[in-house]
């Protein structure tokens, strides 16, 4: 299994160039870079961080994101919930995640700062203290979620079942947090 530590990668379409290899990046920074249509299985990211990179159409079948930093990527679609979950962590900063999947992800803690997450999936995802400070989460999708101690004070377009999730000393803000009436179909005025 190759092993690759502390590089750089800039400007590089990994489809085209087809030089990343099945093994273990660590402490490596991708710029700039498009991973689209690219098959990441049996790839391990660790300590890694993508600025500005395109992960459309990826394949995430058993790839491994250990605290990994994504900084104004494009992850639309992704299904996170195919990923290795050994040591799996990441955090989330100006990302375009609409219609990504994060089923049954344990991703306590994680920083989703600023980012669109229209209708992605967190059904049976544990999230607890997690921060969608900016996020717009038009649509997303909260079933049998632990979102205990989590912050959407910041959030927008949230629509969250209190009898459905887990929201223990989650904080939420005015006007947010009548969104969690929603599925009483009241009027409040």
């Amino acid at each position: 299994m190759d092993y690759t530590e502390d590089q750089a990668f800039d400007n590089i379409d990994f489809e085209k160039e087809n030089i990343l290899k099945e093994g273990n990046y660590q402490y490596c920074h991708f710029k700039d870079c498009s991973f689209s249509q690219v098959n990441l299985a049996r790839i391990n990211f660790i300590d890694c961080e993508f600025l500005g990179c395109d992960f459309s159409a990826v394949h995430l079948g058993d790839c491994g994101f250990r605290t990994v930093q994504f900084n104004d990527c494009k992850l639309i679609g992704l299904e996170f919930n195919h990923c290795n979950p050994l040591l799996f962590a990441v955090n989330f900063k100006a990302c375009k995640m609409d219609y990504a999947s994060f089923q049954s992800c344990t991703l306590k803690k994680t920083a989703f700062d600023s980012c669109s997450l229209i209708e992605a999936d967190f059904t049976d995802t544990i999230a607890a203290h997690s921060n969608f400070a900016g996020s717009d989460l038009n649509r997303a999708v909260f079933n049998n979620t632990d979102l205990s101690g989590a912050d959407f004070s910041l959030a927008k377009h949230y629509s969250i079942d209190p009898s459905n999730n887990r929201i223990k000393k989650a904080k939420f803000s005015v006007p947010g947090v009548f969104s969690l009436l929603d599925k009483f179909a009241i009027e409040i005025v």
